[in-house]
Protein backbone atom coordinates (compact mmCIF):
# COMPACT_ATOMS: atom_id res chain seq x y z
CA UNK A 1 0.00 0.00 0.00
CA UNK A 2 1.17 3.51 -0.83
CA UNK A 3 0.18 6.35 1.49
CA UNK A 4 0.19 10.01 0.47
CA UNK A 5 0.54 12.61 3.22
CA UNK A 6 -0.59 16.04 2.03
CA UNK A 7 1.33 18.55 4.13
CA UNK A 8 4.51 17.71 6.03
CA UNK A 9 4.07 20.11 8.92
CA UNK A 10 4.12 19.14 12.58
CA UNK A 11 1.34 16.54 12.39
CA UNK A 12 1.77 15.35 8.81
CA UNK A 13 5.53 15.03 9.23
CA UNK A 14 5.20 12.81 12.31
CA UNK A 15 2.61 10.62 10.58
CA UNK A 16 4.73 10.29 7.43
CA UNK A 17 7.86 9.46 9.43
CA UNK A 18 6.17 6.85 11.63
CA UNK A 19 4.51 5.19 8.62
CA UNK A 20 7.89 5.04 6.88
CA UNK A 21 9.51 3.50 9.97
CA UNK A 22 6.70 0.91 10.01
CA UNK A 23 7.54 -0.17 6.47
CA UNK A 24 4.87 1.63 4.45
CA UNK A 25 5.60 3.35 1.16
CA UNK A 26 5.01 7.06 1.78
CA UNK A 27 4.87 10.02 -0.56
CA UNK A 28 4.83 13.44 1.09
CA UNK A 29 3.56 16.68 -0.37
CA UNK A 30 5.30 19.84 0.80
CA UNK A 31 6.26 23.31 -0.43
CA UNK A 32 9.19 25.69 -0.32
CA UNK A 33 11.98 25.10 2.16
CA UNK A 34 10.24 22.11 3.72
CA UNK A 35 10.12 20.40 0.32
CA UNK A 36 13.82 21.01 -0.32
CA UNK A 37 14.86 19.98 3.21
CA UNK A 38 12.99 16.66 3.14
CA UNK A 39 14.22 15.92 -0.40
CA UNK A 40 17.80 16.62 0.58
CA UNK A 41 18.11 15.24 4.09
CA UNK A 42 14.95 13.34 4.93
CA UNK A 43 12.71 14.19 7.87
CA UNK A 44 14.16 13.94 11.38
CA UNK A 45 11.82 12.80 14.12
CA UNK A 46 12.82 13.56 17.70
CA UNK A 47 11.29 11.35 20.41
CA UNK A 48 12.28 10.70 24.03
CA UNK A 49 13.77 7.39 22.89
CA UNK A 50 15.81 8.51 19.87
CA UNK A 51 16.32 10.81 16.92
CA UNK A 52 15.57 9.04 13.63
CA UNK A 53 15.56 10.19 10.02
CA UNK A 54 12.81 9.05 7.67
CA UNK A 55 13.59 8.96 3.95
CA UNK A 56 10.62 8.94 1.59
CA UNK A 57 9.56 10.46 -1.72
CA UNK A 58 8.34 14.05 -1.57
CA UNK A 59 6.82 16.29 -4.24
CA UNK A 60 5.38 19.80 -4.57
CA UNK A 61 1.83 18.80 -5.45
CA UNK A 62 -0.50 15.90 -6.15
CA UNK A 63 -0.16 16.44 -9.90
CA UNK A 64 3.40 15.09 -9.64
CA UNK A 65 2.22 11.71 -8.32
CA UNK A 66 1.59 9.00 -10.89
CA UNK A 67 -1.65 7.13 -10.37
CA UNK A 68 -1.47 3.37 -10.40
CA UNK A 69 -3.91 0.53 -10.29
CA UNK A 70 -4.55 -1.19 -7.02
CA UNK A 71 -6.29 -4.41 -6.15
CA UNK A 72 -9.30 -3.62 -4.04
CA UNK A 73 -12.13 -5.59 -2.52
CA UNK A 74 -14.59 -2.68 -2.67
Amino acid sequence: MRIIVYGLGAVGGVIAAQLTFSGYTVIGIARGRQLEAVRGSGLRLFTPQAVRTAKFAVCAGPEEIALRETMSSF
